[in-house]
């Protein structure tokens, strides 16, 4: 038997539901190996005052300290949403001991899940094609296991996420951005090989996931299981109850057709496989609670009983649904009720001629003095000092203005790599770049009395990329600017334009790989309007460039032009995460990482 010593510990993940979490907690207290478990609790903030009270009343259940051999609660004081604090919260877990078990706070478990845990993480941690294990089976009424069938538990390329364990070698395979999900996309037999494995259902959820529309982490982490061809062990019989398929939840709905009571399902020893393969009967079954039967035609519309059961209807309760949860629970609706009068008084203070309160962002004194380079259209304030030949610049939006970017290889000799997918940009930059070669002058922007003036070799340094900058990758329309003048084309159609082109766009971390760049010092950003998408990316990554030179661009809308909410919220989101505001003209912004 496992040792105390080599016991996983446990993440779990709470935030607002003090009911479910009690049972959860009480249910892990009563396993068998509970008090040589560690307990690590991570606590989100709350979203909204409305949740404040519901979160500190979750937090306070876990002053009591016994039951496990040490308990440790970890609150953030922001809220990082669900993805996030599970993504983050594992990786600091499995990193440290090597191995972790992850609950939520709305499973209650089978008193020898952690026996069941340990057991099958010992057994199962050399198998190269064993990236997860699950302490979850559906009910035998929704998926049936052959009577025949010679195990205790089965393998299955769907990774289940209610109740599970890993270890760091096989989490370290899981990239959070999926950066080649647009290559992956442009692959029908790609494609169809992860509906027919995992399902067209999660599929579907992960797109969504990949476009911000829902806040999950588990289809990324179904997807590096696909991509790395690995399975995910399950139990015959589950070790593991959701109870938080009552609409109380924010990425579950309403249903009973998962209930089952596993607190008397006490299993003592487990009939592991010795070689992995995944029984065709067990698949069938399995896939056809999701409505993924494998014998259904590509692209045929679901029946009413497989939308019943797909993860996507889990995700919409009704209304008569959400007040059948609160009608039995008049104490917490009265509660709920008080918080959402006191959240409505509080926003009424902020709200000023029916706009909302405007975020005020401070503009603070440089750690190090800064110096503008490139001319009055093109340049930016960078760094006077500290800056060198070994660090990287990555320039995004060039134009026919590249003055920020050759004056920089003049004063430091920096790597710079120009990123601009329009065709004008690109033909400008081969201009300059054999002008100079040949020993002549080369205008600036079209102009008749500015002239660039490149060091030699200054092209060895600075390299141009024909592709846009965006979240992810995937080809898209550019659209032209109102003046046919100007060069400066845009995802959004800032100028409701018809005339466009369309061009590969990558992330961040896509360009860093492909040039073979550990960290970028200085990130320039002239995007128009994709600056936003770009930013709150590279938050959820540990790409952390020294500065950030950014213009920001309200496009259409009046409120933004004139309070710049969007832009404030999103620098206020950079000073929490360690960068100050130290120099604004109009719209443009440089940050400097704080030290």
């Amino acid at each position: 038997m496992t040792s105390a010593q080599q016991f996983a510990p446990i993440a779990l993940f709470v935030y607002n539901r003090p009911d479910h979490t009690a049972q959860t907690l009480s249910a892990l207290r009563n396993n068998s190996q509970a008090a040589d478990t560690d307990l690590f609790v991570f606590s989100d903030g709350p979203r909204s005052e409305t949740d404040r009270a519901a979160v500190m009343a979750v937090r306070g259940m876990f002053e009591e300290q016994s039951g496990f051999r040490s308990l440790n609660l970890i609150e953030s004081k922001q809220n990082k949403g669900l993805a996030t604090s599970i993504i983050s919260g594992v990786t600091d877990i499995v990193n440290e001991f090597g191995r972790v078990v992850v609950i939520e706070d709305d499973l209650v478990s089978s008193p020898s899940m952690l026996a069941y845990f340990n057991a099958a993480l010992d057994h199962f941690e050399t198998f190269p094609s064993v990236f997860s294990i699950s302490a979850y089976n559906h009910p035998s009424a929704v998926c049936k296991v052959p009577d025949d069938y010679d195990f205790d538990v089965y393998a299955i390329p769907r990774m289940q996420c209610w109740g599970w364990a890993t270890w760091r070698d096989k989490w370290q395979n899981a990239d959070f951005s999926v950066p080649d999900f647009h290559q992956f996309l442009n692959s029908p037999s790609a494609v169809a090989s992860y509906e027919r494995v995992i399902g067209r259902d999660s599929l579907n959820t992960l797109k969504a996931c990949m476009r911000g529309e829902k806040d999950v982490w588990a289809c990324r982490w179904v997807y590096t299981h696909f991509k790395h061809n690995a399975v995910c062990i399950c139990p015959t019989k589950s070790l593991i109850e959701n109870i938080g398929l009552d609409g109380s939840g924010m990425n579950c709905g309403v249903s009973d057709d998962f209930a089952q009571n596993v607190l008397n399902n006490n299993v003592e020893s487990w009939r592991f496989l010795k070689n992995i393969f995944v029984d065709e009967r067990l698949f069938n079954n399995f896939m056809g609670v999701f409505g993924n039967a494998p014998n259904r035609v590509p692209n045929e519309p679901l029946t009413n009983h497989d939308l019943a059961m797909t993860e996507s209807n889990l995700h919409s309760p009704t209304v008569l649904q959400r007040l059948a949860y609160w009608l039995v629970r008049p104490r917490q609706l009265v509660g709920r009720l008080r918080e959402l009068k006191v959240e409505k008084n509080s926003e009424d203070k902020e709200v000023i001629d029916n706009k909302p309160k405007r975020r005020t962002i401070t503009v603070q004194t440089p750690q190090r003095p800064l110096i503008r380079l490139g001319t009055g259209y093109g340049g930016w304030h960078v760094p006077a000092e500290g800056i060198g030949p070994d660090d990287v610049v990555v320039s995004a939006g060039a134009g026919e203005d590249i003055s920020f970017d050759i004056e920089l290889v003049a004063e430091f000799g920096s790597r710079i790599i120009i990123v601009d997918p329009t065709p004008r940009a690109s033909a400008h930059f081969n201009m300059v770049k054999n002008l100079t070669q040949e020993g002549r002058k080369a205008a600036i922007n079209h102009s008749e009395s500015e002239f660039y003036s490149p060091s030699e070799n200054a092209f060895d340094r600075i390299s141009f990329k024909p592709v846009g900058l965006w979240h992810q990758n995937e080809t898209l329309s550019f659209f032209a600017p109102a003046n046919p003048k100007h060069v400066s084309h845009s995802i959004g159609n800032l100028h409701n334009s018809e005339e466009a082109f369309e061009a590969e766009c990558i992330s961040l971390s896509e360009l860093m790989d492909r040039e073979s760049v550990a960290q970028i010092d200085i990130l320039k950003l002239d995007i128009e309007g994709a600056e936003f998408q770009v930013l709150e990316q590279m938050l959820c990554t540990n790409i952390r460039p020294s500065y950030i030179l950014v213009e920001f661009h309200p496009g259409k809308d009046e409120l933004e032009k004139t309070q710049r909410i969007r832009t404030n919220a999103l620098l206020s989101k950079y000073q929490d995460a360690g960068y100050a505001v130290v120099q604004n003209s109009g719209w443009d912004y440089v940050l400097e990482q704080q030290t």
